[in-house]
């Protein structure tokens, strides 16, 4: 099978493309659950009411001495991310939209974006 973009079904039966953005963040083991309280709660049901969303999910492990996360939401334009997080030119620097809450200080040792 040849890997291909996602897309989905437009009203009419067109298909329409969407864009998938990828964070990527790893915080202490013992952090884990209460980070993934905290992501599903300020990303995932984020993204999911934000229009333009298409679908939303968080994945963790833990390894070793951390616990690794990555969150795949995908859009139906830039502006509907934008509407989200903010101008595209943060999220590709990795500055994203930050909540006021967000335990970075304490609690992320590692954290990124990407768009495809």
């Amino acid at each position: 099978m040849t890997p291909q973009r996602s897309f989905s079904a437009g009203a009419a039966g067109q298909l329409g493309a969407m864009i998938a953005r990828i964070w990527r963040g790893a915080v202490r083991a013992q952090d884990a659950s209460a980070y993934a309280d905290y992501v599903q709660r300020t990303g995932i049901e984020g993204y999911k009411s934000t229009a333009g969303n298409r679908g939303a999910w968080l994945l963790w492990r833990v390894e070793g001495d951390r616990a690794e996360f990555v969150t795949m939401c995908l859009w139906e334009s830039r502006s509907a991310i934008e509407a989200f997080a903010g101008q595209v030119g943060c999220l590709l620097s990795g500055q994203g939209r930050v909540e006021p809450d967000e335990p970075r200080g304490g609690c992320l040792v590692e954290f990124g974006y990407g768009l495809s």
